[in-house]
């Protein structure tokens, strides 16, 4: 064990410690900018300098020695933070009244608690808005060059749509030749966006169609809710889960919503026809690939062409469902156009609406809470209200099998025992009716993703299904939860 003191606390820690991490035992908080644990540490914002024996050294990669003594808040450490973001806010658009990170920006956090007013440099920052994806858009006038979501997008997620180009006072965060991001290799994961400091990197959004959605009478609107977006959603709004779990509906009521649907009854009815596929490939000796994405299946596709094949189509299953969907209302003498808007805590879906699936709108959980915590409603008087039933029955054939085998698909770890976990590949397998095993394998990034498409395409795969899931940890984890700094 090292010993040191850091602002005179004695800290003990392991050798290998970075002076960041031993002032966090001691619960002193030193600023940081650029600073992504175990996964972002290039020390290039500097926010980070502490003092050691009169030497400024970046704490996030320095690591702790015997008897080290560290101060991490004198005068001149102060100064330098201040000169750091007076210059850091000389290259930025801030024009924080209308951000959409205003009050979630870690920048702004930092210059509330470390300036007094403005700085003594002219403010000159680089112009440039790129909308072309409604999965992310880009605002150039915002990036800080911290790199954070060059090395999520690289390291973590495996698709290296953007990287640092140029070099010294050119140097800018872009997409290869800087085209347009719909044009890059991105997927839509929107887990750039989760770890951007700022305003540089959020999705396109759909609130103010969501707003004029609501406030047409004409439309009978449905809310698809699914239980994986409770948690963040109460996160995102600052309530407990419980209370955001029983009070939702009520709210979403309140908001204009005629009904508010369980997404997750509604899936199971996706999983049956994945089901009826799986089966179909079974019996002609082929796997089935699944992937929640279109993005990361497109990518995908791009490298092994000949996947095609063995992915499911589920844009045209999702279509076939919406469409059988809207048309359950027609019996029940609604005279109201029925207009479908999903709530997920991905930002991959918000390009799929209308044609490419039969849901009229996509939002994030992120946009969902903005939506209820400027709607004024006071969820502690809301109602308790349960979610209104999926009810129509026979519309879904003929991709009908039985429940288990959906749910097993739907919920691998649930209805299956695990056999392996290699961390981005989980390993189960569960057997059918008929005594069938089936093998399958849940993989999280695209890098592990593609490397098991391939192995299924050279023979070398024994699964019968593949998930390829871009985010890690699932959907619970997606790229369109609420971001929260602290």
């Amino acid at each position: 064990m090292i010993n040191l003191t850091v602002d005179n606390i004695e800290v003990k820690v392991k050798e290998g410690t970075t002076i960041l991490e031993a002032a966090k035992k001691a619960k002193i908080e030193i600023p940081t900018l650029c600073y992504l644990k175990d996964l972002n540490r290039p020390a290039s914002c500097r926010m980070c300098m502490v003092d050691v024996g009169g030497k400024l050294l970046p704490a996030c990669v320095t690591h702790v020695s015997e008897g080290m003594e560290v101060k991490t808040h004198t005068k001149r450490l102060r100064n330098i933070r201040k000169t750091i973001l007076e210059l850091t806010l000389a290259n930025h658009n801030c024009e924080c009244t209308t951000c959409e990170k205003s009050g979630n920006c870690k920048l702004q956090t930092m210059a509330n608690k470390y300036l007094t007013g403005p700085g003594e440099f002219e403010v000159e920052f680089e112009k440039g808005i790129d909308n072309s994806f409604s999965a992310v858009t880009r605002d150039l006038s915002k990036c800080i060059k911290c790199n954070r979501c060059v090395s999520m997008c690289s390291d973590k997620v495996g698709a290296s749509a953007i990287s640092l180009i140029n070099r010294s006072e050119e140097t800018t965060v872009a997409t290869p030749f800087n085209i347009p991001i719909i044009h890059s290799d991105c997927i839509g994961c929107g887990q750039c966006i989760t770890v951007c400091p700022t305003g540089a990197l959020i999705e396109r959004g759909t609130t103010e169609e969501i707003y004029d959605l609501l406030g047409e009478d004409t439309y009978y609107n449905i809310c698809l809710l699914s239980h994986g977006t409770y948690e963040t959603l109460a996160e995102g709004v600052g309530v407990d889960n419980a209370l955001m779990k029983a009070k939702v509906v009520d709210v979403l009521n309140k908001l204009g919503f005629s009904e508010v649907i369980d997404y997750e009854e509604y899936l199971i009815k996706e999983m049956n026809a994945v089901a009826y596929l799986l089966k179909e490939n079974m019996l002609e000796g082929k796997p089935l690939i699944y992937s929640c994405s279109s993005g990361i299946r497109r990518e995908i596709e791009d490298v092994y062409p000949e996947a095609d094949d063995l992915f499911v189509n589920l844009s045209k299953i999702r279509k076939d469902i919406n469409t059988r969907f809207k048309e359950g209302y027609l019996d029940r003498n609604i005279d109201k156009d029925v207009h479908l808007t999903r709530v997920e805590n991905c930002t991959a879906f918000l390009p799929e609406t209308n044609e490419t699936s039969g849901i009229d709108i996509s939002i994030t959980t992120r946009q969902l809470a903005k939506l209820i915590k400027t709607s004024g409603i006071d969820l502690n008087k809301a109602d308790n209200k349960p979610l209104d039933n999926l009810d129509y029955t026979g519309v879904f054939n003929p991709y009908f099998l039985s429940v288990n085998t959906a749910y097993a698909i739907i919920r691998l770890g649930e209805k299956a025992s695990i056999k392996n976990d290699k961390g981005n590949i989980k390993e189960f397998s569960f057997d059918l009716s008929d005594g069938k095993e089936i093998k399958c394998a849940v993989v999280n990034g695209l890098k592990a993703s593609k490397e098991e498409v391939k192995k299924i395409l050279d023979g070398e795969s024994e699964y019968n299904f593949l998930c390829v899931i871009p985010c890690e940890g699932g959907c619970e984890f997606g790229g369109g939860r609420p971001v929260i700094t602290k």
